[in-house]
């Protein structure tokens, strides 16, 4: 399977979602798109803003945290909703083109507001050549 699935609640202030997909670099897209399924319609997101995201961390699951928490800060300092991502990931060094626009308020219905990404349960791990992560979202 790859794609992702919603985690039923771990908590009243927290949504959690696992992701799995052969690619590491897939994986980091499907995880995006989970978070932003969760805040928003995702599918009402128009490819008018090109963002482009380069991040260097000490291993891939704090490379997966941080991708995930600039897509957060670019929504709540710039009002950026992503829709589409390509991600590509080079010895713990990523770099992901992220297309979406300004929030539109009459398009885009807000579902959550995610305030950031926790590391309660998180994991990011290579099990017989499937890549699988669990994010547990602060809403």
């Amino acid at each position: 399977m790859e794609g992702y699935k919603l985690i039923p609640e771990i908590a009243t202030a927290d949504v959690a979602f696992e992701a799995e997909s052969k690619k590491l670099g897939r994986l980091f897209e499907i995880c995006a798109e989970a978070m932003f399924d969760i805040m928003i319609e995702r599918k009402n997101v128009k490819n008018k803003v090109k963002k482009i995201i380069k991040i260097e961390e000490e291993n891939n699951e704090k490379l997966l945290y941080s991708f995930l928490e600039e897509l957060i800060f670019l929504k709540d300092s710039e009002s950026l909703v992503f829709g589409k991502f390509e991600v590509e990931i080079n010895e713990n060094k990523l770099k992901a083109t992220c297309y979406g626009e300004e929030v539109d308020p009459e398009r885009h219905l807000i579902k959550v507001d995610v305030k950031a990404v926790t590391f309660h349960m998180f994991y990011l791990r290579q099990e017989k050549g499937i890549w699988k992560a669990r994010i547990v979202l602060d809403i």
